[in-house]
């Protein structure tokens, strides 16, 4: 079964042929999921009333993306999104605080790993490229 909340965005200026196909992929992989609830990757989210979303894509269309939840007895489509959008934040997933700090973090270690080198460099030390040469 099948529990429908879904919010689908379909590409701009597709024709009736396209469309009528994607709603027919869109339903087979709705029905394949409700059999097997457990075959989308599982996403780590932010808000608690979303655990356990899981992303599948539309059968025959690999840009569209299906993200539900899997129920007893079936799932629940959240929404359908092209994955071109920033489904990260429709979907609360992405936390841009913790990203942007681990970014900050990964260019910090990047920083040291420079200067140790440059400091390697100048005291005339190997460093790690001239055993990788060796």
């Amino acid at each position: 079964m099948i529990w429908w909340n879904t919010t689908c965005t379909s590409p701009k200026n597709a024709g009736i042929e396209i469309a009528d196909r994607f709603l027919v992929s869109a339903e087979k992989s709705f029905g394949d999921l409700s059999l097997h609830r457990g075959m989308g990757a599982p996403l780590t989210l932010g808000s608690p009333k979303l655990a356990g979303l899981r992303k599948w894509q539309v059968d025959g269309f690999a840009k569209m993306l299906i993200f539900y939840l899997p129920r007893e007895g079936g799932a629940s489509i959240v929404r359908v999104l092209h994955a071109a959008q920033d489904w990260w934040s429709l979907l609360g997933i992405l936390d841009r605080w913790a990203v942007d700090s681990q970014i900050a973090e990964a260019i910090e270690h990047l920083r040291k790993a420079h200067k140790a080198m440059v400091i390697a460099r100048r005291l005339d030390w190997p460093t790690d490229a001239d055993y990788d040469a060796a």
